[in-house]
């Protein structure tokens, strides 16, 4: 069954509390990046200990993204996004607090598995938008989260010079003002959706599978119990995967992901070996990345998700990633000229130009990718497990996060600046003709 809804929609659209919501989960995230390595310093914390603060955050989004995704379909999508609102304050007001590297480390553990509810966003989303629309709601939360990113370091940034315990309060404070707008403003969702009722296998029994409105369970340790026993034992990704649409977009989004990590994670480096770029400069054009997809997500994509079928976006943003990767792959090794860091920003500018403009077109592609995908899954899953479907796909994607940053630290180290980019483009290309292979939505 389509994951189209027959019931009615709300009068007054929850799309920009989501938004916020969305929006709000990012910038809080966001101000804590830039001060975990120094904070971790002051403790004693080695190189590997720093990376695994962000490993373990990716970790727990891998295990929990479904969780909380199929826990919405039973007991609804407004407890649950309360429910990890709240305990992501806790989380982010004890990485404020921590005085040591264990207790930075559970914070981050904690903040992996609290901020794991994008699966239900994109389920309630689901709920509330009818098919054709979906695609762009679904661009307008990725535009929230990329502008919460492109927002929350630089203002993290600021607050740490102050306090390397302000972010932290901040991010905190943020969590719990998006408690509140959320706690006002979302409705429950879940009984816009239908549930089919199959027919009972006893003699006589005529009469064909019928919809009924979704009921949530109560909420408390008898479901969440179940839920995590499921988990537990693979079956939700053995059901999601046993639909051949659904199994070929998941290895579609893990593949492409794991491409577009090997970019991401290593783009720094990258700079710096070819341009001589700082963290500065590296920011800037990270910045100028967010940005170009802020702008395409929140504007451009809703016009084309008008025009296109979200598998044929999704194609073309993976075609052109893939040939911007390439781009990349063919600037030259450092100058001589190169030899110190820009000094000044016209300095700057000049030596990025084959940055400035070959990064909009990456930055083009992953904005088409992301929400393609989810739309799609999203109509090809079962109306009654879209939390659960949508969490296995984002599942994967947070696998392709833990493992290519490894896979492309290994290239750059034993291949060469351009390994990680050709391991970005190669993959991306493949995702590109696996989408042909995905079956339309009935």
């Amino acid at each position: 069954m389509s994951a189209e809804s027959t019931a009615e929609r709300p009068a007054r659209s929850p799309l920009p509390t989501l938004f916020l919501t969305a929006f709000i989960d990012l910038l809080g995230f966001g101000l804590t990046i830039p001060l975990l390595p120094f904070y971790a310093q002051r403790y004693g914390a080695s190189a590997l200990q720093v990376s695994l603060l962000f490993a373990s955050f990716s970790a727990m989004g891998f295990l929990f993204v479904p969780v909380w995704g199929e826990l919405s379909d039973r007991v609804g999508r407004r407890p649950v996004l309360l429910t990890s609102i709240l305990a992501t304050a806790f989380s982010m007001a004890l990485l404020a607090v921590a005085d040591s590297y264990p207790l930075l480390l559970l914070s981050r553990i904690l903040q992996g598995i609290m901020t794991a509810n994008l699966a239900t966003l994109q389920a309630y989303i689901a709920d509330v938008t009818k098919p054709e629309d979906r695609g762009r709601a679904m661009g307008m939360i990725g535009a929230a989260f990329g502008l919460g990113f492109i927002l929350g370091p630089f203002f993290g940034g600021v607050l740490a010079a102050y306090s390397f315990r302000a972010p932290g309060l901040a991010a905190a404070a943020l969590a719990l003002l998006n408690f509140g707008l959320a706690l006002r403003n979302l409705p429950e969702s879940l009984h816009l959706r239908k549930k089919v009722i199959e027919p009972s296998d006893a003699p006589g029994y005529r009469d064909g599978p019928i919809e009924v409105e979704a009921q949530p369970e109560p909420f408390g340790a008898k479901v969440i119990g179940r839920v995590l026993l499921r988990q537990a034992t693979l079956k939700p990704l053995r059901e999601a995967m046993a639909n051949p649409a659904i199994a070929m977009l998941v290895t579609v989004f893990f593949l492409q992901a794991f491409a577009f990590t090997n970019f991401e994670s290593t783009f720094a480096l990258f700079a710096q070996q070819r341009f001589n770029f700082g963290s500065r400069e590296t920011g800037f054009l990270f910045g100028y990345v967010g940005l170009v997809v802020v702008i395409v997500q929140g504007g451009i994509y809703g016009r084309l998700s008008r025009k296109h079928s979200e598998l044929n976006l999704a194609r073309a943003g993976m075609l052109v990633t893939s040939v911007a990767m390439l781009l990349l792959m063919l600037i030259p090794g450092r100058s001589a000229l190169y030899d110190s860091v820009p000094s000044t920003p016209a300095e700057f500018a000049r030596r990025a130009l084959p940055m400035w403009l070959i990064l909009p077109f990456s930055s083009f592609g992953q904005a088409l990718i992301n929400p393609s995908l989810s739309a799609a899954t999203s109509k090809r899953g079962s109306a009654d497990k879209q939390g659960g479907t949508l969490g296995v796909q984002q599942s994967a994607g947070a696998l392709a996060r833990v493992i290519g940053p490894i896979t492309a630290g290994l290239a750059f180290d034993h291949l060469g600046a351009s390994a990680p980019m050709a391991l970005a483009a190669v993959g991306t290309a493949i995702a590109a003709l696996l989408v042909g292979r995905i079956p339309a939505a009935k």
